[in-house]
């Protein structure tokens, strides 16, 4: 009749359309028809749209707030922030609409933070939902950025904990005597007291310490150590001592400082007959340590240390000269112990081994003066260093550029008064022989002698 239903099956998502084209059928006296008037359109969707999430961000340290892009295929409606799913974090801010958006993520510095966004977060205009996003892994470098801070602190301290070590040979030389000096220079500090043991008690005590300041880096570093010992005959001690440090860091926002003890036995020997000297030490000790990588919060660690040092000296005489050889090996190690920030995560054990060998010439010679009341001594000296730094954990990847071979020259002068005031002027050269290190300096001091 004059009345028809068709019913149209798209095969492809896209614009639908149906008309009637002319010719195609004809009424009862055979007339035929004309072409339709118009053209009935829709249009067909049943494809999903899907969603993407991509971020600059390459590393969070700590509780740091992430920007991420959100792209969906087509315009969406419905996209709200509780949409994400977020590991280690939360989104705090959601801007955008149709198909682009921008999440502001926090992340709460405990392990790597991951968003992602789950299927049936929006809808197109269609009603389809979106299918499941990516997911967004970002590493958080806390765990590592706290070991790399700890394993240069324990590299600073063991340094400094070796080149602390008081001289033990002056005990049976008689070169050891009571003394305080001070020196500065503009990028470093010391200290130094000594006092000088009882003929009859044995018992010695000493303090020192230095400041340092390189780029950023500012370090405080304090020692002190008091011992006992027993002359068994002429040429030999016997005695054990304690030791105990302080090392302070800041660097920007880092910050770390811990204070330490070592104990152990020593011994000092003289050939017979002969100015040639023989030291030895075994120390064991340990540490309680607060370091606040961010600057915002202060967590606590310990570790454990071992200190082991030999030194073979001689003097040679020439009238006004004296000449000193030596050779001395040492040994420290620092084992960190595993523990949890404040953010829960675990920050693993680590290790630090420092083997440093020296082979030293020092020369001393005195100076005539047309006045009594007064004496001047000139110095210089010379010495091989070598050393290895090795670690295990994240602490194996720390190792200072010194690290090897490299020679050492000094040179410089004291002038001596009569109440025993020694003014000392001295320059130094280390890291002959070494690319990317060279440390050198001018000091001014006054000693005193008692």
């Amino acid at each position: 009749g004059t009345s028809y239903t068709a019913t149209l099956t798209p095969v492809a998502d896209g614009r639908v359309a149906l008309s009637v084209a002319a010719g195609t059928f004809s009424d009862a006296v055979g007339n035929t028809n004309t072409a339709a008037s118009n053209e009935v359109t829709s249009t067909y969707d049943t494809t999903a749209p899907t969603v993407s999430i991509s971020t600059s961000t390459k590393s969070v340290t700590g509780p740091e707030t992430v920007s991420i892009s959100v792209t969906f295929s087509e315009d969406v409606t419905g996209f709200e922030m509780s949409d994400f799913t977020v590991a280690n974090g939360a989104v705090t801010n959601l801007q955008g609409s149709g198909a682009d958006y921008v999440a502001r993520v926090a992340a709460t510095g405990r392990g790597d933070l991951e968003v992602s966004i789950p299927a049936g977060a929006a809808s197109d205009p269609s009603g389809n939902a979106n299918t499941a996003s990516n997911t967004l892994s970002i590493a958080n470098e806390i765990v590592e950025q706290t070991q790399k801070i700890i394993a240069q602190f324990m590299q600073t301290r063991a340094s400094q904990l070796l080149s602390s070590q008081p001289d033990l040979t002056g005990f049976l030389s008689g070169g050891t005597q009571g003394s305080f000096d001070f020196a500065m220079t503009s990028l470093n500090g010391t200290f130094d007291f000594a006092s000088q043991p009882g003929s009859d008690s044995g018992l010695w005590t000493r303090l020192n310490g230095s400041w340092t300041r390189e780029d950023t880096a500012k370090s405080q570093y304090v020692f002190g150590a008091i011992g006992h010992h027993f002359r068994v005959s002429s040429t030999l001690l016997i005695g054990g001592m304690v030791e105990f440090d302080y090392l302070s860091q800041t660097d920007e926002a880092a910050r770390i400082n811990g204070y330490g003890w070592l104990a152990g036995p020593y011994a000092v020997a003289r050939l017979p007959d002969q100015p040639l000297f023989l030291e030895g030490r075994l120390l064991y000790g340990q540490t309680s340590n607060d370091i606040s990588p961010l600057g915002t919060y202060t967590d606590s660690f310990e570790t454990e240390r071992i200190l082991a040092q030999l030194k073979v000296s001689g003097e040679i005489g020439f009238e006004r000269t004296l000449v000193t050889p030596s050779v001395k090996l040492s040994y420290t190690s620092d084992d960190q112990e595993a523990y949890s920030d404040s953010f829960g995560n675990v920050i693993p054990e680590q290790g630090l081994q420092l083997f440093q060998g020296e082979l030293g010439l020092d020369v001393r010679h005195q100076v005539g003066l047309p006045t009594d009341s007064a004496s001047l001594e000139l110095m210089g000296g010379f010495s091989m260093i070598g050393s290895s730094t090795q670690g295990s954990g994240n602490a194996a990847l720390v190792v200072p550029t010194y690290d090897g071979g490299r020679a050492k020259v000094m040179m410089g002068a004291n002038y001596i008064l009569s109440n025993g005031g020694d003014f000392l002027l001295d320059a130094y050269y280390d890291g002959i022989g070494v690319q990317d290190y060279e440390s050198y300096g001018l000091q001014l001091g006054f000693k005193l002698a008692f």
